[in-house]
Parts: C-alpha cells; structure tokens; sequence
C-alpha cells in the first residue's frame, strides 16, 4: 500500500504458500524481496540488481538465509545460515568486497 496515496498493489504472490519474509530498503522500506514459505524458502525478487547478489549469497550457503541490514550504510549484513541438519552458523557479508565472514 502507497501509504501517501492509499493505492494497494500487488507485488508478489503465491497461491499455495504463505508469505514468510519481506526484504526492505532500510532507508526507503522499498520492498525489495519477498519470501514464500514453500518446503524450502521461495525468494521472489523485485529488485534484480539486490536478487542477483542475494542469490549468489544463498548458493554459497548450505541452508535457509536470514538477512539483517544496516539503515548506515548497507554496506555489511549479518547473515544467518540455518541448514536442515544442524545449527545455526552466523556470518558477516561485505557487499564491497564479497568476502563472507564466519562468527
């Protein structure tokens, strides 16, 4: 919803799954992507350019990806790893340098 307009749009949808995760512009609180709750989460991208970067974060990960951003600068996000078979691994992403830093 335009909260300045009231206008309602849908972005994304799925009919059989429930939407589990919306990812924002921190600064904008743009939606950027969105994450249906399938047996294994379902990314949908509106922007392609931050799609393509979370998609090659995801395959270098073993399981479900949580991201935290930073409204500073958006330049580093903690990453939360969660394999099926296991706990939780913690890691830092620098989007500058690509580098992905186990905690």
């Amino acid at each position: 919803m335009d909260l300045a307009t009231g206008r309602e749009a849908v972005l994304a949808e799925d009919p059989d799954y429930d939407l589990a995760k919306v990812v924002a512009d921190p600064e904008t609180l743009e939606p950027q992507s969105v994450v249906f709750l399938a047996d294994r989460e379902r990314w949908v991208h509106l922007d392609t350019a931050l799609g393509a970067e979370i998609d090659a974060l995801r395959a270098r990960l073993r399981g479900e990806v949580g991201i935290s951003r930073s409204v500073r600068s958006d330049r580093r996000w903690l990453i939360t790893d969660i394999p099926s078979d296991g706990p939780a691994h913690y890691h830092v992403y620098d989007r500058d340098t690509g580098e992905l830093t186990f905690l």
